[in-house]
């Protein structure tokens, strides 16, 4: 689980439902402390803690911990990929492998 990216969601989440972190803290039956390290990726909920945050936000686990400007932006790249015929896809490939390899560089 990336750490950043569910510290960050957990944040957003909260904040968009109008809970404070006492709110959450409670609603979890945790300190206020513990919630805290959670959003300031200090601390890993254990998986329960992690489904009943799911459930109060009615969301997935995949939204907790994904990047979800990053899925976008992967479904409009493969979106404009699979859209173009084969010898352009390959002309696409053979570019962003180029730009791989130089970028580490």
């Amino acid at each position: 689980m990336s750490m950043h990216y569910f510290a960050k969601n957990l944040h957003t989440l909260r904040i968009n439902h109008g809970y404070t972190q006492l709110q959450m803290s409670q609603l979890l039956n945790i300190e206020r402390q513990s919630y805290g390290n959670y959003e300031h990726g200090i601390r890993t909920p254990d998986l329960n803690t992690l489904l009943r945050i799911a459930e109060i936000f009615h969301v997935s686990l995949d939204t907790l911990v994904s990047d979800s400007q990053m899925d976008q932006q992967l479904a409009r790249i493969i979106s404009y990929y699979e859209s173009v015929n084969s010898l352009t896809q390959k002309e696409i490939a053979d570019f962003v492998a180029f730009k791989a390899s130089i970028s580490s560089i």
